[in-house]
């Protein structure tokens, strides 16, 4: 998260610059820092994405084991 702040951070300076300055090399540099946040944006919410998935899937697995160490008679039925 605090790579993508920094990133952002990165892009909104590049892009005033990019309009102030009027040359297309800032003009390019602000499209590249923008490509990157974007990217890292994207990365960083799948990571989030898989981090929810495999926490509802670790859930699931701690259910089940205690489930199986239950006495036979007190398990939930199917």
């Amino acid at each position: 998260m605090e790579q993508v702040a920094y990133l952002d951070a990165v892009a909104a300076d590049a892009h005033t610059r990019g309009l102030v300055a009027d040359d297309p090399q800032a003009a390019r540099d602000a499209r590249d820092a923008r490509s990157d946040l974007d990217r890292h944006t994207a990365l960083l919410d799948d990571t989030r994405r898989e981090i929810s998935r495999l926490l509802a899937e670790q859930d699931a697995l701690l259910e089940r084991l205690l489930e199986l160490t239950r006495p036979p008679g007190r398990r939930k039925q199917p």
